[in-house]
């Protein structure tokens, strides 16, 4: 939505965090196994496993917390040793 001065008019966080994870849930639905595991090595390279175990454990945690319905997220395997 845009104000009559021209500016855009700014989000709720909450509503940009759920465009976000709908966004996020949609590109991950149309992508195949072997993309997804491309990624998260690229995570684990890019972050460490430390890092990438801890957002895990976040998003699980905000998932357990925020959306009483389950819905499907994608997992970082951070058992691998980043290479």
């Amino acid at each position: 939505r845009q104000h009559s001065d021209g500016g855009a008019e700014h989000e709720d966080p909450q509503d940009e965090e759920a465009a976000i994870h709908r966004e996020n849930l949609k590109t991950l639905s149309e992508t195949n196994p072997e993309e997804i595991k491309e990624w998260q090595q690229q995570l684990l390279q890019q972050f460490g496993s430390e890092t990438c175990e801890f957002l895990r454990r976040r998003g699980q945690s905000k998932m357990k917390k925020d959306t009483p319905k389950q819905t499907p997220s994608a997992e970082v395997d951070t058992t691998e040793a980043t290479r």
